[in-house]
């Protein structure tokens, strides 16, 4: 992009960036701790997160509550992945994998909280929807995050192209 890419910048920013990755990282990190603390990960366990159980009493969630997580969620989720796909733009990996990473972490997000929706509203079977929403969109993630890393790193600086 123009010059600028990861692996030619300075290692005070490589390791300014390092670390906010890192950080992020560790967030994202915890919010999946927090979704297998209420879920276990199973299709069973997101059923009850969302519409509740009497026997195990969790309460189904009511539609302002989901519209609270939602807001929060989708906001996190979109500055979350505004930041390391920003980086991951700077990277010297190729346009069509940029462009894929770039639209699948801001499609997923959406996939996930509709199956939330989905899964409390409509039918039980949408909790596949939000387990598979929910496991590509960390994979996704985890994939740009590690690549940003190994790019800031260990990426081979572009050749300049002469003017």
């Amino acid at each position: 992009m123009n010059g600028l890419s990861l692996p030619a910048l300075p290692k005070y920013a490589k390791v300014t960036i390092t670390f906010f990755l890192l950080l992020i990282g560790l967030t994202y990190l915890v919010g999946v701790l927090n979704i297998y603390n209420k879920t276990k990960f199973t299709v069973q366990g997101a059923i009850e997160n969302e519409r509740g159980s009497e026997e195990k009493m969790i309460y189904p969630k009511e539609f302002g509550d989901l519209v609270s997580v939602t807001h929060t969620h989708l906001g996190g989720w979109a500055m979350m992945f505004m930041w390391i796909l920003l980086f991951f733009m700077f990277s010297t990996y190729g346009p069509k994998l940029k462009a894929f990473l770039g639209v699948a972490g801001f499609c997923l997000p959406v996939l996930d909280a509709g199956g939330m929706w989905l899964t409390r509203f409509s039918a039980t079977g949408f909790a596949y929807l939000l387990m598979v929403a929910g496991f590509l969109m960390a994979t996704v993630f985890g994939l740009v995050l590690v690549l940003n890393l190994i790019n800031l790193w260990w990426g081979k600086k572009p050749v300049p192209r002469p003017a």
